[in-house]
């Protein structure tokens, strides 16, 4: 019997793209969709937040953990490469747009 604790906290992977170098690189992946990490501002806050990709970019997402292109890793290796100009990421919540 599936839990609604268990559907609430959906286990979320990690990934850094290993073809891009700006904060595209940064690629959560829920089990369904992928979301990209983009810069946004709260405030004065800045901060990095994970945004659902296009329908399109799915396949390519795909194809790239298919060939190791995407590394994974874990959430406090993406909060030690932000550093610098990001003060937080924001893993607790993931953006439909």
């Amino acid at each position: 019997m599936i839990k609604l604790k268990e559907l609430l906290f959906e286990e979320v992977e990690y990934y850094f793209d290993k073809t891009k170098d700006n904060l595209e690189k940064y690629v959560a992946f829920d089990g369904t969709d992928y979301y990209t990490g983009k810069h946004d501002f709260k405030g004065e806050k800045s901060f990095l937040k994970f945004v659902r990709t296009h329908p399109k970019f799915r396949a390519i997402y795909r194809i790239r953990l298919e060939k190791n292109k995407l590394r994974k890793v874990s959430p406090k290796d993406i909060e030690k490469d932000v550093g610098g100009f990001i003060t937080d990421v924001e893993f607790n919540r993931l953006y439909k747009r």
